[in-house]
């Protein structure tokens, strides 16, 4: 018999141990592939997050060029916020369980004890306005609508009460977490190349590349060399398979697994009781804004009234350490505190004051005099018809 065809006993094992391992692997390589495409999606989301942004800010002017399809545009609008959500919320695990807790921006993304309950209160956000929209359609009656924004602005409040008591009575400084697109690339590029430069990868790849002889030549035995070198291909390929793998593990861990990011609430200020006071005003505020229109109606002034003092009388009680105990405000803190004073301008264009002072006046005398320009003519259009929309919605004005 020729002996290139023959094969000894040892041969036999080895063959036949390599076959029955490969179809036992079936399994394994399929679940590998499927982890892997799960990975590379995600990959791509994460990675391209700021250009759904954009596309995001773009059909948030529908509702106020389509009013007849009003709740479709809303509801797109809802989506698409619910899904850069969803981008921002796996990116900013990925940071945390990487222990990078500050943005290329150098915004602080928010610490695990966090971020579990600020997500629910964006999610709220994202769908509110739909749900107005929806409840507020012809047939509907007022008294629907007035117990769905009732109980949207209640659940908002539990739940920063609940982050409230979980900070121990600091300040709420977050109100987002998002990640800009480029850091969580930056991220997977930088895990991508430490798990392929990792000492053990380098080890193998000399030892592969230190002979070209790798090869067993038919009919006869393998060396323990030529063993070494074919366990290491296959360590090699297996790391490779992996790899997505090992990223896909670090992407989904648990990000109280971080050592760096403050996994423990802070302490409790050393103002803390006019703090607490300061962000129970913030908190109950729109709950208490809703109730008093409800009863009171849109001409009435109470509610814009007791609205507005509730909110300087929460910026006060915020603001009392700093200028009466001389207790300096962290970063975040006067961050939160200017965002928070921005929304005071929300106060004129809520009815009744757009009604009694800028919409007869200045608005509607701005827009009519450009509007006889006729290139501008079509925009302006646009512009009025979103703001007449954007001001008939709660949710459009009340900055809760």
């Amino acid at each position: 018999m020729d002996s290139s065809s023959s094969s000894t006993p040892a041969e036999e094992t080895t063959h036949g141990h390599f076959s029955s391992s490969s179809n036992s692997s079936t399994p394994t390589n399929s679940n590998n592939s499927n982890n892997s495409l799960k990975t590379e999606i995600t990959h791509f989301l994460i990675e391209n997050g700021d250009h759904f942004g954009i596309l995001n800010s773009l059909i948030m002017f529908l509702p106020g060029r389509y009013n007849d399809s009003e709740l479709l545009s809303e509801s797109l609008y809802s989506i698409t916020n619910m899904f850069q959500l969803y981008i921002d919320y796996i990116t900013s695990h990925l940071m945390l369980s990487n222990n990078v807790s500050k943005t290329s921006n150098q915004d602080i993304i928010p610490p695990p004890y966090y971020i579990s309950t600020l997500k629910w209160i964006n999610i709220i956000q994202n769908v509110e306005l739909f749900f107005e929209v929806l409840v507020s359609k012809k047939g509907s009656s007022k008294k629907i609508k007035k117990t769905v924004v009732f109980l949207i602005e209640c659940l908002k409040a539990m739940l920063r009460l609940h982050l409230l008591i979980k900070t121990n009575g600091n300040m709420l400084v977050h109100h987002s977490f998002h990640v800009p697109s480029k850091d969580a690339k930056s991220l997977i590029d930088r895990i991508k190349k430490k798990s392929l430069s990792s000492p053990s990868n380098n080890n193998r790849s000399v030892t592969v590349t230190a002979s070209p002889v790798g090869n067993v030549i038919p009919g006869k035995r393998k060396t323990l060399y030529d063993q070494m070198v074919e366990d290491d291909n296959k360590k090699q390929d297996q790391d490779k398979k992996t790899l997505d793998n090992n990223l896909n593990k670090q992407m989904s861990a648990s990000s109280e697994d971080s050592t760096l990011i403050p996994l423990l609430p802070p302490c409790s200020p050393k103002d803390q009781s006019t703090k607490v006071i300061g962000e129970l005003l913030f908190i109950f505020r729109p709950v208490i804004y809703w109730v008093t229109y409800s009863i009171c109606g849109k001409r009435s002034w109470k509610p814009w009234f007791i609205s507005l003092i509730i909110e300087i009388v929460s910026k006060s009680f915020s603001e009392y350490g700093l200028y009466n105990l001389n207790i300096p405000l962290s970063k975040s803190e006067s961050s939160e505190l200017a965002r928070r004073r921005k929304k005071f301008l929300y106060y004129l264009i809520r009815s009744p004051f757009y009604d009694k002072f800028v919409g007869d006046g200045i608005v509607f005398k701005i827009l009519n005099f450009f509007k006889r320009i006729p290139i501008l003519k079509i925009l302006v259009d646009i512009l009025f018809n979103y703001i007449q929309v954007y001001r008939t919605r709660y949710f459009y004005t009340a900055a809760s």
